[in-house]
């Protein structure tokens, strides 16, 4: 692949990635009060990304209901200079979302865009997206 690309109206760019997510020990999931994942993106490219979670038991069958989409803004350009976008989303698991988590493995993390707004986008060799994933809990602890 030579770079720069452009990419012309209706391209597709998908990044699809499998994390491993083991909350299934038993009573790990019962003494988490609240489960927030957070998103830390940079992205420079000119385009948005909608970022798609989807959680999968252990036999890799989507969980019904605990689907995430996040929206990465596109990178601008300033004086020929791209200027990345920025920026950190959380989703946090409560309640009957917490406790579907107990079947979860592992989580696809799928970036996907589609240039139909513009004629064509031009992709230099130093533009780039970064995504983070992040996972934080809130636990009960008895003494």
């Amino acid at each position: 692949v030579k770079l720069p690309l452009a990419f012309n109206r209706g391209t597709r760019i998908i990044y699809r990635d499998t994390i491993g997510f083991d909350f299934t020990d038993e009573g790990i999931i019962d003494n988490i009060d609240d489960l927030v994942l957070r998103i830390k993106y940079e992205n420079s490219i000119p385009l948005d990304f909608d970022v798609a979670l989807v959680f999968l038991d252990e036999n890799n069958n989507r969980i019904t209901g605990l689907d995430k989409h996040v929206n990465v803004e596109a990178g601008t350009t300033a004086g020929g200079n791209r200027v990345p976008g920025e920026g950190a989303v959380t989703i946090t698991f409560a309640g009957d979302d917490r406790d579907k988590l107990r079947q979860a493995k592992n989580i696809i993390m799928e970036a996907r865009t589609a240039v139909e707004d513009e004629d064509s986008v031009n992709i230099r060799p130093s533009d780039y997206i970064n995504l983070k994933l992040d996972v934080f809990t809130k636990v009960k602890l008895e003494f």
